[in-house]
C-alpha cells in the first residue's frame, strides 16, 4: 500500500471530497455551477493534457505560472465529467427499458400500439437490450470513479490516460503503464480495463462504493455474445436472452443510485438527469407488471 500511495486519488473518502468541491466552488463559482461554460473547461483541460503527454513534461507544467488556475479548471472538470457519465447512464437505460416495455405482453394484448415488426420475436432482442444496459452500467462506474478525482481519458490514437488527483496534485498516466506499474496487471481491452481499475479503487480506497463486479464482467461476456459473436456463427442463438434484463435490472439500477448518491454527497447534479432518474424508478413497477411479473421491490435500493 504504502509505495502506490502517491499514485491513488485523494481525497480518499468522499466527505473530504464534498468539502474540496466545496471550497473551490466558493472560490471559482463560475467553473462550478450548473451554468458554468462546461465546453470551456473540457478545451482548456484537453489543451493542457495535450501538452503533457507524458509525468515528466507534467512537473515542467505545474512549475509554469498559471497552473493553480489549471487546476481549478482540473477539480471542475472532474464534477462535470461525473454529471455527464451519469446522464449518459440515463440516456443509455432510458431507450433499452421503453423499448422492452413497448414489446411487452400487456402492451401488445390490450393496447392499440401499432407494432411495425409483428413476425419478430422478443426472445432475441438481447443484442439490443443487453449492450445498452452494460453501457449503462459502465457509464456509472465511470461517474463514481470520476468523482474520486480519477478520470479515463483518450488524447491520441490508441493511447489512453487515467487523469488522477493525486497527494502530490494532478498526475496523467498512460493507462497500460499504470495498469502494469501500479495495479500489477497485465489486462487486455478498455472495457475489462475499466472494470479492473474499480476493483483496484474498491480494494485501496476507504470509502469507495462496493459493487458486484462479477456481474459487471457478466454483462460485458453477455454484450460480446450477444453483440459480436452472433456475427460469427450460422444463426442467432447468440441474441438470445431477454430473460437476461429483468435478472440484471436490479444490479443495473442499484449501481447508478450509488453513483447518484454519491455525486450528490460529494458536489451537486448539475444537468437534472436525477429528475429523469428518479422517474425511471417509479414507471419501474408498471414494467413488471407489463410482463405480469411480481416487482421484486426488496431487490432495488433506489433512494437517491
Amino acid at each position: 500500500m504504502k509505495g502506490i500511495y502517491h499514485h491513488l486519488p485523494d481525497p480518499r473518502i468522499i466527505e473530504e471530497i464534498a468539502e474540496l468541491n466545496k471550497n473551490k466552488s466558493i472560490e471559482n463559482p463560475d467553473l462550478f455551477s450548473p451554468k458554468s461554460d462546461r465546453y470551456k473547461i473540457e478545451r482548456v483541460v484537453h489543451n493542457t493534457l495535450f501538452d503533457w503527454n507524458d509525468e515528466r513534461k507534467l512537473w515542467l507544467v505545474k512549475k509554469s505560472a498559471g497552473f493553480d488556475d489549471i487546476e481549478n479548471y482540473l477539480h471542475a472538470y472532474a464534477i462535470h465529467r461525473a454529471n455527464n457519465q451519469l446522464n449518459e447512464a440515463c440516456n443509455k437505460l432510458w431507450p433499452c427499458l421503453e423499448f422492452i416495455n413497448a414489446i411487452s405482453k400487456k402492451i401488445s394484448l390490450e393496447t392499440n400500439y401499432p407494432r411495425i415488426g409483428s413476425k419478430f420475436q422478443r426472445e432475441f432482442t438481447a443484442g439490443t437490450t443487453i449492450p445498452n444496459l452494460y453501457y449503462s452500467h459502465l457509464s456509472s462506474l465511470l461517474a463514481i470513479m470520476s468523482t474520486f478525482g480519477f478520470i479515463s481519458i483518450y488524447l491520441r490514437p490508441n493511447r489512453f490516460y487515467n487523469l488522477i488527483r493525486t497527494p502530490d496534485g494532478w498526475k496523467l498516466y498512460e493507462r497500460k503503464k499504470y495498469m502494469k506499474e501500479i495495479c500489477c496487471k497485465n489486462t487486455k481491452g478498455w472495457h475489462y480495463q475499466l472494470i479492473d481499475l474499480y476493483e483496484f479503487l474498491m480494494n485501496n480506497l476507504e470509502g469507495f462504493p462496493q459493487t458486484d463486479l462479477s456481474k459487471s464482467i457478466q454483462l460485458l461476456d453477455y454484450r460480446n455474445q450477444s453483440q459480436y459473436d452472433v456475427l460469427g456463427g450460422v444463426s442467432v442463438s447468440a441474441s438470445m436472452g431477454f430473460n437476461l434484463v429483468f435478472r440484471y435490472m436490479p444490479f443495473i439500477f442499484n449501481t447508478l443510485a450509488t453513483a447518484f448518491r454519491i455525486i450528490k454527497k460529494s458536489h451537486s447534479i448539475t444537468n437534472y438527469s436525477d429528475s429523469r432518474f428518479e422517474e425511471l424508478c417509479e414507471k419501474l413497477p408498471q414494467l413488471y407488471e407489463n410482463y405480469y411479473k411480481e416487482f421484486p421491490k426488496n431487490d432495488y435500493d433506489l433512494e437517491i
